[in-house]
């Protein structure tokens, strides 16, 4: 089992090797020394499953950053997958679940 958790550590450092590298930022560390959960890159917070969705999906440079800033910029969350598959009106989704405009 040791050997499972090493190989699974090592898919995600490469993981997060190759998208800092495509985003031309820093990889700081995991919150909490947990490997594959949320990872600290310059200033952001991924969570591991949107790092590798970036990267199999070969989404452009930056699209993850904007994704993470519209979200902070409207204090609601769209999912990344959500996302680059083209949805981008906070108030559709909004409207969809009763909560109002943004």
């Amino acid at each position: 089992m040791k050997n499972i958790k090493k190989q699974y550590q090592k898919v995600c450092e490469a993981y997060v090797e190759a998208f800092c590298n495509k985003q031309d930022l820093l990889f700081d560390g995991w919150i909490g020394n947990d490997v594959g959960t949320i990872a600290v890159i310059s200033d952001f917070y991924f969570d591991f499953d949107d790092i590798r969705t970036d990267i199999d999906t070969n989404q452009p440079a930056e699209l993850i950053t904007e994704w993470y800033y519209r979200n902070l910029d409207n204090q609601k969350y769209i999912n990344y997958k959500s996302y680059i598959s083209g949805f981008r009106d906070y108030n559709k989704l909004h409207a969809a679940t009763g909560r109002g405009k943004v």
